[in-house]
């Protein structure tokens, strides 16, 4: 089975950001990326060229899914504890803070958190990508 690849960018946040580079995790060592992702600008998604661009999309191997309202931490560790799924939940920079909307509006604190699955293989079509994280 192959490896895990992660992209990650040196630069600082921003998701309009160039030059990421892949970075291969053992897909035995799953249990390694919570240092990566928390340390460092990244993406599931390899790119081509480093380059973060819907057009661009090579592959996945991780899938990561956005919380910023719903479920909490918890509710979702026992979710998916109960499909008998290996997941990471890394918490965001916006957990259990306000968090003010495009539009103005005022969130108030609240769980908000990303939470990775492994797929089982590599994903190669953008296509299906995003079809499984709707």
């Amino acid at each position: 089975m192959s490896d895990i690849a992660v992209s990650f960018s040196r630069m600082s946040y921003d998701p309009a950001v160039k030059n990421y580079k892949t970075f291969n995790v053992a897909r035995g060592k799953f249990e390694d990326i919570p240092k990566f992702v928390t340390s460092k600008v990244w993406s599931p998604i390899v790119w081509k060229g480093g380059d973060r661009a819907k057009e661009n999309f090579l592959s996945s191997s991780l899938f990561s899914l956005d919380i910023d309202e719903g479920k909490t931490i918890e509710e979702t560790r026992t979710l998916l504890g109960d499909y008998g799924l290996s997941f990471i939940i890394a918490t965001t920079k916006s957990h259990q803070k306000e968090k003010r909307t495009d539009t103005g509006k005022v969130k108030p604190p609240c769980d908000r958190y990303r939470v990775l699955l492994k797929a089982e293989g590599d994903v190669t079509d953008r296509e299906l990508y995003t079809y499984n994280v709707e």
